[in-house]
């Protein structure tokens, strides 16, 4: 069963154009008609270029962005619909951790207050009771990310960057939430503190059967958390598929050329990486058609004239591209 379900998303944002008399406004479309769900205790990972609407995927599901259009069902409700204390009461049940740990870590706070920050702002302080209590949770949430009682006094500036994104797994747990959006939640570590950390997620995972959408640009970090995998280009989803499918058999060439694109991370191995011609369309001025038809090396005419259709190549696979027929 899904925890959360995404349905036609669209997010489109205004930015200026020219000055003067030629000043005006163009529609950015972040996100054009996104679907996809992730079921209970499912890692679904969310892979593609910078500036293709993956975070505005995770902040439209978190109402930290208001979608324009569509439905983001979590636990049977559509969160896009709902304001003031029925959202707070639904949003309860999610949480997020962001790319950075030290711009996300409040430098004024300690890491009591930090933690205890989603508790006091999600007025769920008398569910738990009294400030004792309340500070015995945030202890158990540090011991379960591998930090003790005796950080809660210190601020996040005197942990290493590994440290600090330890405590802002812990703050993102302090509610137990069923849903968690990782975005880029490794990019700013070392490869060593890296891998510590998605380990510490999985184990996370196993304990509590948490559900995460994990956003990234890394192939090897989604495709080692991810257990489906949603390809983004331009603001759409192009495939969809369970890891192990799409890694071995990726059908959009903008996929293959992704995973072609990714070097192997093995000093004695030779390879020559593939270079898609081109550069991205602006996201202002997207072309008709298929977006990616004009780097695509197996465009066909048709795809220049219409978008192309889903098509279901197999059992949880998904394809949007002119070259396959249902």
């Amino acid at each position: 069963m899904s925890v959360v379900r995404v349905e036609g998303l669209y997010k489109a944002f205004f930015v200026k154009r020219g000055s003067g008399w030629g000043w005006g406004k163009d529609e950015l479309r972040a996100v054009d008609g996104v679907s996809f769900s992730v079921a209970q205790g499912e890692t679904f990972g969310l892979v593609g270029e910078s500036g293709c609407g993956k975070s505005t995927v995770g902040n439209c599901l978190l109402r930290l962005t208001i979608p324009d259009q569509g439905r983001l069902v979590f636990h049977g409700q559509d969160l896009a619909r709902l304001s003031g204390r029925a959202l707070r009461r639904a949003r309860s049940g999610m949480a997020v951790v962001f790319q950075d740990p030290q711009s996300s870590l409040d430098p004024r706070m300690t890491v009591r207050g930090l933690v205890a920050a989603p508790l006091r702002v999600g007025r769920h302080v008398r569910r738990f009771g009294t400030d004792l209590e309340v500070e015995q949770r945030v202890a158990v949430a540090l011991r379960e990310v591998g930090l003790g009682a005796e950080h809660m006094s210190r601020y996040a500036h005197e942990f290493s960057g590994g440290q600090r994104q330890r405590i802002a797994i812990a703050r993102a747990l302090i509610t137990n939430p069923a849903f968690i959006v990782l975005d880029e939640p490794t990019s700013a570590l070392d490869v060593s503190v890296q891998a510590q950390v998605l380990n510490l997620l999985q184990d996370i995972q196993k304990r509590r059967g948490v559900s995460y959408l994990f956003i990234s640009h890394d192939l090897t970090v989604i495709r080692h958390m991810s257990r489906r995998v949603g390809v983004m280009y331009l603001g759409v989803l192009v495939e969809n598929a369970m890891a192990d499918n799409l890694f071995l058999r990726p059908l959009h060439p903008y996929t293959q050329a992704l995973l072609a694109a990714a070097p192997i991370p093995d000093p004695r191995t030779r390879q020559n990486l593939a270079v898609l011609p081109g550069d991205p369309p602006s996201p202002v001025r997207v072309p008709p058609g298929c977006r990616f038809h004009p780097r695509c090396p197996s465009a066909l005419p048709v795809c220049k004239q219409s978008a192309p259709p889903r098509v279901y190549m197999g059992p949880e696979h998904v394809v949007a591209c002119h070259l396959y027929k249902s």
